[in-house]
């Protein structure tokens, strides 16, 4: 873990970016779900 860290430690920005698009799809497509069991 902390090799891996120290690897990846310059593309955390774009790690971090990544991470952030994918949980905003996941929590939109929870989201969609809700509403159409809802409705």
């Amino acid at each position: 873990m902390l090799q891996c860290g120290i690897i990846f430690s310059e593309e955390k920005n774009m790690s971090d970016f990544g991470y952030a698009m994918i949980a905003v799809v996941l929590s939109m497509s929870v989201v969609c779900g809700l509403a159409l069991s809802i409705f």
